[in-house]
């Protein structure tokens, strides 16, 4: 359970830093 708990945190981690990246570059 804690194992895809944190799956899933890193998942949207990733997706939010992305959309950081992409809105600092805009």
């Amino acid at each position: 359970f804690g194992k895809s708990v944190r799956h899933v945190v890193d998942a949207i981690g990733s997706v939010a830093g992305i959309r950081g990246i992409l809105k600092s570059i805009r």
